[in-house]
């Protein structure tokens, strides 16, 4: 016995990796010749397992033992030439080449063949032995049969998992006529393991493998030797390094690599299965397999066998049923395919599944490769694939289709239809194409007729935020004589909002639109009309109902959505945040299913700034979360891209996250971002930031020109921004009182003109902070009243939370500790860490002043005073009505009954006579 056979040490030639027990087998096959024992094997496994190169290590083996070894390959070339594998090995053991054996001279020939194989223990290696003719394979067949008389081990590699080398109906790999027959062995090699990945790269590459390097190996080459080791080899010419840093590397080269394999893969395939796997690739999985087979027709060969031959080469899987193993299998055929009859393939793909009734988004998908029709359910089809594709939350293909559809013949109006849709799905991609695009449409000779196309292009246009480009395409169209009388209306509504937002700015050019009357019925102007009067705060009560005719729920599926998000804001600034939120809602489910994306992420900013205002922090910030997916950054224009910033820094803010609202603020702009209103919001934003961090000069710069920008469009409502109360507060910090208590009463003023709680109530709390005296208790004190069952809740905690401190200072413990109460209550519910820690340090100090003993109450009436409560004292005593006393403070009528009422309580006095006799008893000190 030739004991080298036996040793599991390498032998000289390629490295094998995880094909030691396939390789042991052999050996020990070769070794057992020495005892006259034949072994049959049959080496299976899809292509770049490495058939080959075993094959080749085990002819080197048995060469080296001094076993007489024959290596011959078959091709495709030889299934049509009869007798080719047979000649082959008969002129390789005779070193004879004469020509093939006729059929009738097969036994002699073997019987010949056996008799020179004895002399001599014999290996016959048959490679890519799926492609012997038909005559070879009886030849090999009857080889079989007579084995057993001759010491000699037969190996025929075969490509795929199927261990036959015939495929006649019937046939099993080695079949038998009686005799004795040397059993048939079957190894199959399969793809490497994450080990074996790592253990061939080691061989080729310098250094230590990654694990993630190893693991997206073995993901990108599906572990095949082959393919493996190209990478490798390209790797170690490179001079790379198998590291986590070269994992996009690795993708580009596997991805080559895998290309490469699939090519020689499918150009190696017979007719009937390339033209199925080409069907296949078609189809997809939108056919039915009947009608793949249907597509693949007409075909010599079975279906099944076709079939059985792809999934043995790993090109096809069966589980679910038969389909392409990887989509980059599918895509490597398409490519591969002529023009022309990939469109064929699909046009009659499309028209099987027409007939079949398959689904929208497949049949959109198998139009999408033909040549136009120019039949017309195919624009029906692809515009339901559209429509399908928005609603699967599958934007991303509408593009696409529409293109596929406008390639169809069309009417002008079908045309423009689709073309503002197109320029909906494009905004991702190309925002200023986008926006070129509308621009053509509205302004295009033959589109003034079509209202029904006029108002969502405009809408899709002024929705992206660009005044500048919007107002005057606007004001052109409704210009136009022969404009569509149902579009005026909502168009002059949309062109005011544009007007709106580039009021006062000298580069926006003049341009002249029809003005809106005050009590509109058209709703779309309604909801202008209602944000105007919002963004001047006047008429509150006119606002709110002009902004629910604005949102009408009747037919408002296909209104234009910028008004409406309009209409939503003004509900928010008069404190109807309910009706804003529900509104809201309803404009996004619209903007979702038209795929306007503008208006869908800018009806989530208006959203976050909503719940904002409710104290809904967290839910804030998910709202301008959504709005970044839906419309990426870089899709923002700059004058809109402002208005999310100011408020993502508000939020930080408010959120006590100081250095994230810091970044926020120092982020560069476009120099456009400087006009337009959103910039007004990120002034204010930036200068709050740099009044947290120490800087009140730079922050009342930025809050003056917020001002300045806001009130030339004479947006004067605090409710918008309360820069004056800011800008208070910086000149406090600077050192300045006067400004600031005149700031602080312009805004009280402006805040009683609008009358909504919530904003009334924040002016009376931001005038406390901003003075931030004794006198300004009264301001706290209607500041909870207010913003008690207002939607601003955390206001109402902190106006709480601070009058609850000037009680505890006044000794009014009682008191305190039902505010402490209210205000903790809001602040654990809405997760406000820093207010929570104010109650508990306050909640501390009150039960600290409970314990301590009770001081001496004043001997004097004018000392039991503050400063302001005996200011209105001496007003009440002088004769001041309760209304002038009001007026003259700028506060309510009823909050001077209560703070008269609090000041008879605290002199122990009934009514004005009783005041005049305690202040008359004992002149104030001054």
């Amino acid at each position: 016995m030739n004991l080298r056979l036996l040793r599991p040490e390498r032998a000289p030639g390629e490295s094998l990796v995880e094909r030691a027990g396939e390789e042991q087998t052999l050996r020990n096959a070769l070794a057992a010749l020495d005892f006259g024992h034949s072994s049959v094997f049959t080496l299976t496994g899809r292509p770049g397992t490495g058939r080959s190169a075993l094959l080749r290590r085990i002819v080197t083996l048995a060469r080296g033992a001094g076993i007489r070894a024959l290596h011959v390959r078959c091709s495709r070339a030889d299934a049509e030439l009869p007798h080719s594998l047979a000649a082959q090995l008969t002129t390789a053991l005779t070193w004879s080449r004469g020509p093939g054996p006729a059929a009738g001279e097969l036994p002699a020939r073997i019987d010949r063949f056996l008799a020179l194989a004895r002399k001599q223990p014999l290996l016959i290696a048959v490679d890519d032995a799926q492609w012997a003719d038909p005559a070879s394979r009886l030849w090999i067949r009857s080889l079989v049969r007579r084995l057993h008389t001759t010491p000699a081990v037969l190996v025929c590699a075969v490509r795929g998992d199927s261990p036959e080398l015939g495929d006649e109906p019937g046939d099993g790999p080695w079949p038998a006529d009686g005799g004795q027959v040397v059993p048939a062995r079957t190894l199959k090699l399969r793809p490497l393991s994450e080990s074996g990945v790592r253990t061939l790269i080691a061989a080729e590459c310098p250094g230590p493998v990654d694990e993630e390097f190893a693991a997206h190996a073995l993901t990108t080459t599906g572990g095949l030797p082959a393919v493996l080791k190209s990478v490798a080899e390209r790797f170690a010419l490179l001079g790379l390094r198998a590291g986590a840093d070269q994992l996009p590397a690795l993708s580009l080269r596997a991805s080559e690599a895998m290309g490469q394999y699939l090519d020689d893969l499918t150009g190696d395939l017979p007719a009937d299965a390339l033209a199925l796997v080409r069907a296949m690739a078609v189809a997809g999985e939108g056919l039915a397999f009947d009608l793949v087979r249907t597509l693949a027709a007409p075909q010599a060969t079975p279906t099944a066998r076709s079939l059985g031959l792809l999934v043995s080469n790993g090109l096809a899987t069966l589980p679910g049923g038969p389909r392409l193993a990887t989509a980059q299998i599918a895509a490597k055929v398409l490519a591969g395919m002529p023009v022309t009859v990939r469109q064929d393939l699909y046009t009659r793909a499309a028209r099987l599944g027409h007939h079949a009734a398959i689904g929208d988004l497949e049949l959109g998908r198998l139009l999408l490769g033909t040549s136009p029709i120019g039949q017309p359910w195919v624009v029906e089809v692809l515009t339901r694939a559209v429509a399908r594709s928005r609603l699967e939350g599958r934007a991303s293909a509408t593009p696409a289709l529409l293109y596929r559809a406008l390639r169809e013949p069309l009417d002008a109006a079908q045309r423009r239809s689709l073309l503002v849709d197109l320029a909906a799905a494009e905004l991702r991609e190309s925002p200023d194409g986008s926006d070129r695009r509308l621009q053509q449409i509205l302004l295009a000779a033959d589109s003034a007729s079509d209202g029904t196309l006029l108002v969502p292009a405009a809408d899709l246009l002024c929705s992206r935020g660009d005044a500048l480009t919007s107002g005057p395409v606007i004001a052109t169209v409704c210009a136009r004589p022969d404009l569509d009388p149902a579009a005026l209306a909502p168009l002059i509504a949309l062109g005011t909002l544009a007007e709106e937002d580039s009021a006062g700015e000298e580069a926006f050019p003049a341009y002249s639109l029809p003005g809106l009357p005050d009590l509109p019925t058209d709703p779309a102007q309604a909801a202008v009309v209602a944000f105007q009067l919002a963004c001047r705060g006047r008429g509150r009560a006119r606002a709110r109902a002009l902004a629910r005719v604005g949102l009408t729920r009747d037919g408002d599926r296909d209104r234009p959505l910028s008004p409406r998000v309009a209409a939503c804001v003004a509900l928010m600034y008069a404190d109807d945040t309910a009706e804003a939120l529900a509104g809201l809602d309803r404009v996004l489910a619209d903007a979702r299913r038209r795929d306007a994306r503008a208006a869908a992420a800018q009806a989530l900013v208006a959203r976050a700034a909503v719940v904002r205002r409710c104290g809904r922090l967290n839910e804030a910030a998910d709202d301008l979360a959504a709005a970044r997916a839906q419309l990426p950054l870089s899709c923002w224009t700059p004058r809109a891209l402002t208005g999310l910033l100011g408020l993502e820094i508000a939020l930080n803010l408010d959120r006590g996250h100081l250095d994230l609202a810091a970044r926020a603020a120092a982020v560069e702009l476009l120099p456009d971002a400087e006009h337009g209103i959103g910039w007004s919001y990120l002034l204010c934003a930036r200068g709050a930031v740099d009044l947290a961090t120490g800087n009140p000069e730079a922050a009342l710069r930025a809050f003056q020109e917020s001002g300045r920008l806001l009130s030339t469009r004479q947006w004067t409502n605090p409710a918008i921004a309360s820069w004056r109360s800011l800008a208070a507060l910086a000149h406090r910090g600077c050192g300045a009182d006067a400004p600031a208590l005149r700031l602080v009463t312009e805004e009280l003023k402006l805040a009683k003109e609008w009358g909504a709680p919530s904003t009334l109530g924040s002016a009376h709390l931001d005038a406390w902070q901003a003075l931030n005296g004794t006198e300004a208790t009264e301001d706290l004190e209607e500041a909870v009243r207010l913003l008690r069952d207002s939607p601003a809740r955390l206001r109402f905690a902190a106006a709480a939370t601070g009058l609850a401190g000037a009680r505890i200072d006044a000794g009014e413990l009682d008191d305190a500790a039902a505010l402490l109460r209210d205000a903790g209550k809001v602040a654990s519910l809405h997760w406000a860490d820093e207010l929570r820690l104010e109650v508990a340090r306050l909640t501390e100090l009150l039960a600290s002043r409970r314990a301590a003993p009770a001081a001496a109450p004043p001997a004097s009436p004018h000392g039991m005073l503050t400063q302001s409560e005996e200011n209105l004292a001496t007003l009440a005593v002088s004769g001041w009505s309760n209304a002038d006393i009001a007026d003259s403070l700028s506060v309510t009528t009823r909050t001077v009954e209560l703070r008269l009422t609090k000041i008879y309580r605290k002199l122990d006095v009934t009514g004005r006579a009783g005041l005049r006799a305690a202040l008359e008893r004992e002149p104030a000190q001054r």
